[in-house]
């Protein structure tokens, strides 16, 4: 069998026409990877992943491979080997398995010279090396199934005939059918609902799945099942040179019990799978918070996606990794059941519509073309999950003005664990905590925070608390400071968004004893009184303070923390559309993770608007996290001070910022001592029967230099068609510049780390690290790389058949 093996290996390497196959294979990806500009172009990508390669070579292989192996057999029968083979001391199945893997062998040599592309994104990645290794792996892991498959379809279509012409077309035919023509079958209406089985028959959506960095065992089954049935074919076909009416039926039993054996196989394994995740995040595997809460799903629970029919490309791609989370989520608990509808095909379809609306669920607008012209259709981007006599809508699509929609389903697709995560715990959590918005000290109203409030409704309970309304003792007909006691009390967390009026000392002790009773506290401070509206009406104005005036300094400064009125300007900064252009205002500063906690973890930069700073103070008994930091250029502005607008146009130099790292955010926790601590409690409050508690239990409190962190922008820009003049918009988003900042992920994720005892912070943390190259050093060297890619593969090709040729030369000539 080696000898066998290492003639083919010989044979091919023998003939020029051997290199010619790899140097045209290794030619025509470097066209399109490297010189021509498309979609497949790894450095017009912008993105640090050769996935150009992995997307191309499925279609380049349909050729390679069948030049290959059109010989194997075909050549053997034109010179008439073929009966002298068969009468050597080997089986049929070791010559087909000898053949195979010379094959193999080949096309994997041919795939050696695309490592230095590899190495080459490697070198180029902003920061070098800024590639996901594991995602590149798993890719060429998918990438030696597809060839392992097409190999085997080669070898059968050159078994059939004993022409080399016929088989590399054959060949080529039967990859392309198994490769795509599975997909165009599934579209068909005849099949119906069969049109995932008709997918699953296909080398695609396999390859699909591997290639992206996951190696499934259900996959590995596929490929090695269809490599065994085109390798029984081949055999088959070889073994009918010699057959008579018994030896027939014998091999055709034996053909179908080996079939019969690989769809078996592969049907058990489509039950019980195990899987392994080679990309750098774990993208594809759940979060153990996801998994516990899996397990307490204990009665079937069904999610009824509204996402099927004709859908655009984009939309297709999110019910597909709906379709594969969701079967994440049925592997660990076979409770969970799905299914997919298309609402327009419903013939109640206007009231299903009309109960999707008031279920929560937001349309999307699909505009198609097709043969009778355009085409404008609702898609409901969403489901409706169902458990014992709960239900809870899910839309699947973070839909967001001003954004992309492939940037929309790209963002819906990585949070799409957290979304059907929290889907889960509405369902089978029963006691969700409470979250209040304080009130009565000019805090931002129910419009500002719009936006948070609706993400938090999907996990928390939210009221507000006006701190200076009381309740009144129904006996005595005066407010009752115990009532009030005990209505704070009930909120698990209270949020203080943007105060612009002073504290009263009673809304003081009732803050203070609320946290001295664990309560959790978030403190969103505007240390300074300055806002953009004040240039709208002139060119400059007087920034002034305030945080003394709101006469809660004290207070926390006894809890750990200082709060400095003054404007923090940074270099790295947020920008100001003035119509021309957008230019970097100092004043929103950008807070760019750098602390590895869970609640800043992998965000996006969090932008501030007027934000002071923060210092902390030593304190034994509570820990202290600096969670929003700004850049190493930045300064402190003193107030009293002018904000101009000269500021917007001048030009600004690193230098000009002599101070880093200030902090203007901080996470509190620990035991706190209370404010009143050593103070006599007032007669009124003992007659209540009320005990001051000196120290707290042990608890968590967050204090933001920045008020405006929280308020969402209303629409001022988006036309009366597409939004209400007026309405919330995306908590982070600036509908001006149109950027998207990570403001809604930070509360969100505060929040959470604070309340939520299931761990699903670290499903939102786990955020995708966008990989960029580094295009100034691609402007710079672009002809170096090019030249380097398509000439190096090429070269080593050509130099390893020289010394191939000669090493062979020198061999037979010290035998002659």
């Amino acid at each position: 069998m080696m000898s066998l093996f290492s003639k083919e290996i010989r044979s091919f390497f023998n003939s020029i026409i051997g290199y010619l196959v790899i140097i045209v294979f290794l030619a025509f990806n470097s066209l399109f990877l490297w010189i021509i500009e498309g979609n497949f172009n790894l450095l017009d990508s912008g993105y640090a992943s050769i996935d150009g390669l992995f997307s191309i070579s499925p279609w380049v292989f349909m050729f390679l491979i069948p030049a290959i192996t059109m010989r194997m057999f075909a050549d053997e029968k034109k010179t008439g080997t073929m009966e002298f083979l068969l009468t050597k001391p080997l089986t049929e199945l070791q010559i087909i398995a000898a053949k195979y893997f010379a094959a193999l062998s080949l096309v994997l040599f041919s795939l050696l010279p695309t490592i230095l592309y590899y190495f080459t994104i490697h070198q180029l990645g902003d920061p070098v090396g800024n590639i996901d290794s594991g995602a590149a792996m798993g890719s060429y892991i998918g990438l030696f199934f597809l060839g392992a498959a097409y190999v085997a379809i080669g070898l059968f279509a050159s078994s059939t005939t004993d022409n080399q012409i016929a088989s590399f077309i054959l060949g080529a035919l039967l990859s392309f059918i198994f490769y795509f023509g599975f997909d165009q079958i599934a579209e068909l209406d005849f099949f119906g609902d069969a049109d995932l089985l008709i997918y699953n028959l296909g080398i695609n959506e396999h390859y699909l799945s591997i290639s992206r960095g996951v190696v499934d065992s259900r996959d590995v089954l596929y490929f090695v099942g269809l490599i065994i049935f085109f390798g029984a074919m081949a055999r088959l076909v070889i073994q009918s040179r010699k057959w008579d009416k018994k030896s027939r039926s014998a091999d055709f039993i034996q053909f179908g019990l080996i079939s019969t054996l690989v769809v078996v196989i592969n049907i058990a394994g489509s039950f019980s799978f195990y899987r392994v995740d080679l990309t750098a995040e774990q993208r594809y595997t759940l979060s153990q918070s996801t998994i516990d809460l899996l397990d307490q799903v204990q009665d079937p629970m069904l999610f009824t996606v509204y996402l099927d029919g004709e859908l655009e490309t984009d939309l297709k791609r999110l019910q597909k990794e709906t379709q594969q989370m969701l079967d994440e989520f049925r592997a660990y608990n076979g409770y969970i059941e799905y299914q997919f509808i298309d609402p327009n095909e419903r013939e109640d379809r206007d009231q299903l519509v009309q109960l999707l609306q008031s279920r929560g669920l937001a349309p999307t607008i699909v505009t198609s073309d097709n043969r009778e012209g355009r085409s404008q259709r609702e898609v409901f981007p969403g489901a409706i999950a169902g458990y014992q006599d709960k239900e809870t809508a899910v839309n699947l699509l973070q839909s967001q003005y001003g954004i992309p929609p492939a940037a929309q389903v790209n963002r819906s697709i990585q949070d799409l664990e957290y979304t059907l995560a929290s889907t889960l715990r509405r369902l089978v959590v029963i006691d969700r905590p409470l979250i209040g918005f304080t009130e009565g000290n000019g805090e931002l109203g129910r419009k500002h925070v719009a936006s948070i409030a609706a993400q938090l409704s999907g996990s928390y309970r939210l009221d507000r608390f006006n701190i200076r309304e009381f309740a009144v003792d129904s006996i005595t007909g005066e407010v009752s400071i115990v009532e009030q006691l005990r209505r704070i009390n009930r909120f698990d967390l209270l949020i203080v968004a943007k105060p612009e009026v002073p504290f009263s000392e009673l809304d003081k002790f009732f803050l203070d004893q609320y946290i001295m009773n664990g309560g959790k506290v978030m403190w969103l401070i505007d240390p300074v009184a300055a806002d953009m509206d004040s240039l709208s009406r002139a060119s400059e104005f007087m920034a002034l303070p305030q945080y003394d005036a709101l006469n809660i300094g004290d207070m926390l400064f006894r809890y750990g923390v200082r709060v400095n009125s003054v404007l923090l300007q940074d270099f790295v900064s947020a920008g100001v559309n003035d119509a021309r252009d957008v230019r970097k205002w100092p004043y929103f500063p950008l807070m760019m993770p750098r602390v590895d906690h869970p609640i800043t973890k992998d965000l996006n930069a969090i932008k501030l608007d007027f934000a002071g700073t923060i210092d902390t103070i030593y304190s034994p008994s509570v820990r202290k996290t600096q969670l929003l930091v700004s850049s190493e250029y930045s300064k402190a502005q003193e107030v009293p001070g002018i904000v101009s607008l000269r500021d917007l146009y001048s030009d600004k130099y690193p230098e000009q910022f002599n101070r880093q790292y200030l902090t203007a955010g901080v996470l509190l926790e620990g035991k706190f001592e209370s404010i009143y601590r050593n103070r006599l409690v007032p007669k009124s409050l003992e007659a209540a029967g009320i005990t001051l508690r000196d120290t707290s239990r042990w608890t968590q409190q967050i204090v933001i230099a920045d008020g405006d962190i929280i308020r969402n922008q209303l629409n001022l820009v988006a036309p009366p068609s597409v939004m209400e003049r007026g309405a919330p918009l995306k908590l982070g988003y600036d509908q001006f510049t149109g950027a998207q900042y990570g403001n809604g992920d930070f509360i969100l994720n505060a929040v959470d780390y604070m309340l939520d005892d299931s761990g699903l912070i670290d499903v939102r943390s786990r955020e995708l690290k966008i990989r960029l190259l580094n295009k100034a050093k691609i402007d710079s060297s672009r002809t170096k790389w090019v030249i380097l890619n398509t000439a190096a593969p090429i070269l080593f090709i050509i130099l390893f058949g020289l010394g191939y040729t000669w090493n062979r030369k020198r061999k037979y000539a010290k035998k002659a």
